[in-house]
C-alpha cells in the first residue's frame, strides 16, 4: 500500500511525466494516455487503507475451504499509514 499511495502522490504530482510513461508502457500517443489518466486524477484516493474488515472476511472463508492455513494474522501483516 505504500507504494501504491507513493506512487499516486507521484502521479499527481507530475502528471505529464506520469503521462509520457505511461504511453510509452502501454504504447499509445501521450496525448491519449494522459487524457484518460487525467478524467480521474481528482478523484483517486491518496491515503489509501485496506479494508481490514474485508480482508478478515476473505481469509475467513478461504480457511474454511482450506485454501490458507488458519493461523495467518491479518493486522500481523498489514502496516497501515
Amino acid at each position: 500500500m505504500n507504494g501504491f499511495r507513493r506512487s499516486c502522490r507521484a502521479i499527481k504530482e507530475n502528471p505529464e511525466e506520469a503521462a509520457a510513461f505511461g504511453a510509452q508502457v502501454f504504447r499509445l500517443k501521450t496525448e491519449v494516455f494522459q487524457r484518460a489518466m487525467m478524467r480521474g486524477l481528482e478523484t483517486w484516493e491518496l491515503d489509501a487503507q485496506l479494508d481490514m474488515e474485508g480482508m478478515e472476511n476473505c481469509l475467513g472463508i478461504h480457511e474454511e475451504i482450506g485454501a490458507i492455513p488458519a493461523e495467518l494474522d491479518l493486522p500481523a501483516m498489514v502496516q497501515q499509514l
